[in-house]
């Protein structure tokens, strides 16, 4: 039985003030997720930055994450690259590091079309044995995995969903109606989508904002399991306060510092900083950043 479902945060890095990485900010962040309720927890994600990190740092991220969160929720590992080789490198690593499941995206630095991104998921299908979530995000790649390709890739065992960070809602439509198959999950990885997905029985997520008030992502999942309306009216005024102030308003470069900033606003000793080419915003932009965050001073102990 597929047990990577729910709310699952691309958990961020952290780093110090000359820039390398924040250990004690990184397990006391794992910590507050877990205190939240979510259902698993994904390492070396986009938000998490994994593009930006060297070797000896994944390594570092991987084992601080597996020991912090010490088999209470499930741990999947991000093994992106552009390489089918080296992404087979990074899953035996975290399969002996012990984690539940694997995630990646095929990032290229040539122009792929869709036989080559069919060859890159089915050459590192092959080499493992853990559960493996495809990770499509066409603003990142390029390329759109097609329906014909997700139902070949889906015929393998271990895959046991899709990562879709697309705003194309007809393309999660297309999964879920054609791709019917026990312990197969859809995961919304865009904000925006969310609320519609929900209204067609999509109801796992793994949204970079999770890592602000997970405790809202949490309650809507459960309530919508649980048909509770009010609640889900509630976390829904909630979530959409999240998106504008977030998701709609900054571009895209800008989330993960914004997302690290926010949490800096609610109290926590944390460096807002990411690791260039990702933007940091400048101080004079900062005031403006704070007043449309200030909501989260009213629902953040809510």
């Amino acid at each position: 039985m597929n047990m990577i479902k729910g709310i699952i945060p691309p958990c961020l890095t952290f780093f110090d003030k000359k820039g390398d990485l924040d250990e004690i900010s990184f397990r006391e962040h794992v910590d507050f997720l877990i205190k939240n309720g979510v259902n698993g927890i994904f390492l070396l994600g986009s938000a998490g930055e994994f593009a930006y990190l060297s070797d000896k740092e994944r390594m570092k991220i991987l084992e601080w994450g597996v020991d912090q969160i010490n088999g209470k929720i499930p741990v999947l590992a991000g093994i992106s690259s552009p390489s089918a080789k080296i992404s087979i490198k990074w899953a035996k690593i975290a399969e002996n590091l012990g984690v539940d499941a694997l995630i990646s995206i095929c990032h290229p630095y040539f122009p792929l079309n869709m036989n080559d991104v069919y060859s890159y998921f089915k050459t590192v299908l092959d080499k493992i044995k853990l559960p493996f979530i495809i990770y499509n995000f066409p603003m990142i790649t390029n390329y759109d995995i097609n329906l014909k390709i997700l139902k070949k890739l889906s015929e393998k065992e271990n895959v046991i969903g899709i990562k879709d960070t697309t705003v194309d809602f007809s393309h999660i439509k297309a999964i879920k109606d054609e791709i019917i198959r026990e312990n197969f999950n859809i995961f919304i990885g865009t904000d925006l989508i969310y609320p519609q997905a929900l209204e067609i029985g999509i109801y796992n997520a793994i949204l970079g904002s999770t890592n602000l008030i997970p405790r809202i992502h949490v309650d809507l999942y459960e309530a919508v399991l649980r048909k509770d309306k009010n609640k889900i009216r509630k976390n829904l005024d909630y979530f959409y306060k999240i998106i504008k102030s977030i998701i709609t308003s900054y571009p895209v470069q800008y989330q993960v510092f914004i997302i690290k900033h926010a949490l800096s606003i609610l109290g926590r000793e944390i460096n807002s900083i990411v690791r260039i080419p990702l933007s940091n915003i400048k101080e004079r932009k900062l005031e403006k950043l704070k007043n449309d965050l200030d909501f989260l001073k009213e629902i953040h102990e809510y």
